[in-house]
């Protein structure tokens, strides 16, 4: 048996050492493969899981973005986020929130953001200056856990609720309106139901009288009570008749039909009623209206526009005083009808509260005649109805002038 040299055996057993690392090595290299193809397949699902997440967030229609918790800076942004602000995105992530959404809202959102670093939900609402102008936006912030229990990022969730916002202050101011105008209801027909006590207390006392003395009054005497007692009919006929067509106006009740017809005629005709008592005080009623004018309004309501400025002109004019009831075109196609007299004319305080429900401007006219200022509300009403104005002008002791406008032909 011959002998093996050292330099061979040397080279045997490094040969056998080189197959025992061969085999670890290929041993090793079955695992790491193992947990390559592993890491591959996890990474490849979290990029598929991600991509769908951004393509549902781009899709939602609130503003979403995540913030990092240690930086307060953007990490992502959907579309309706960035298109907000009118921001690109690439403009947006990376940089810290005061940066987007500005110093003043930072500040009132901070303590909001506090809340969520200390690991609970948060949500407020605020104005901000959106690329569509000043909105109303609804925040919702949410903490986002590591493993470790630490907030890493913020969650944030926004929608616009600009016009819930709108809707929840017209509401609020309809409400308003809607206690306030009761209230004014309220003391209106307090005051109305005083005013119908008076006609009803003179015929009372008149009744009474003429049943406890008739067989002994002198015929002068029936003639004063039988003149009070027609005169207060009149009052309460007009009065009722205001209150009727006022409160079939305010439930919707009242028709509304504009047409075009001769302004002269109607104006004659409204002025009718008041003809008596102008003559009993020796009013002189004059008209100055364009012949062949015409007008476009509702007949009935124009009538009674009429009728009762006019009454209410000959209340307040003394013995011998004179009414010119006046209409001139003017421009934009609109008529303006102008009531004046020389009466007693009126001071500051009841100019300034006229046609309000609320207020009692009512006065007793120069022969005491009876007056509630319910006539000269329906008369705003009707002519605010056509879209038109009415006012007054007065000084007191030299007479009043009462105007408004209509629409004209043409309209």
């Amino acid at each position: 048996m011959s002998k093996v040299s050292p330099s061979k055996l040397e080279y045997i057993k490094l040969i056998e050492e080189l197959k025992l690392r061969q085999t670890d090595l290929e041993t090793r290299n079955r695992e790491l493969s193992k947990q390559i193809s592993r890491y591959n397949l996890n990474t490849l699902t979290n990029i598929e899981n991600e991509s769908k997440l951004f393509t549902l967030a781009d899709n939602l229609p609130g503003y979403i973005a995540f913030v990092n918790a240690k930086t307060l800076t953007y990490g992502y942004v959907n579309k309706a986020y960035q298109n907000s602000f009118g921001i690109p995105i690439e403009e947006i992530v990376g940089k810290h929130v005061r940066e987007v959404i500005g110093e003043t809202n930072f500040q009132f959102a901070l303590k909001y953001i506090e809340m969520v670093l200390r690991g609970k939900s948060a949500s407020y609402e605020n104005t901000f200056n959106m690329v569509n102008g000043k909105r109303w936006i609804s925040v919702n912030y949410a903490p986002d856990f590591d493993k470790a229990g630490n907030v890493s990022s913020i969650i944030v969730l926004t929608y616009d609720i600009t016009e819930r916002k709108n809707a929840e202050q017209l509401l609020k101011e309809n409400e308003t309106k809607l206690l306030q105008l009761n209230a004014e209801k309220d003391k209106f027909f307090s005051l109305i139901a005083h005013d119908l006590r008076s006609p009803f207390n003179v015929f009372l006392g008149f009744t009474k009288k003429m049943v406890e003395e008739l067989d002994t009054m002198p015929i002068k005497d029936l003639q004063k009570i039988t003149l009070s007692m027609s005169n207060s009919a009149t009052n309460l006929f007009q009065l009722l008749e205001n209150l009727l067509d006022w409160s079939r106006f305010q439930r919707g009740l009242l028709n509304f039909d504009r047409e075009l017809f001769l302004l002269n005629p109607k104006i004659t005709d409204g002025i009718q009623l008041a003809l008596d008592s102008a003559n009993k005080k020796g009013i002189k009623i004059e008209l100055s209206i364009p012949e062949g004018m015409l007008i476009l309004a509702d007949k009935n309501m124009l009538g009674s526009i009429v009728r009762n400025l006019t009454a209410n002109a000959v209340k307040f004019t003394p013995k011998g005083g004179k009414i010119l009831i006046k209409a001139c075109s003017l421009q934009g196609n609109s008529t303006e009808i102008s009531v004046k007299d020389t009466g007693i004319g009126m001071n500051k305080n009841i100019l300034e509260h006229l046609f309000m429900l609320n207020e009692k401007t009512g006065r007793r006219g120069t022969e005491g005649e009876p007056s509630t200022g319910l006539g000269l509300i329906i008369c705003k009403d009707f002519v605010e109805k056509h879209g038109g104005k009415i006012w007054a002008v007065s000084v007191e002791g030299k007479g009043s002038t009462f105007k408004f406008t209509l629409p004209a032909s043409g309209v």
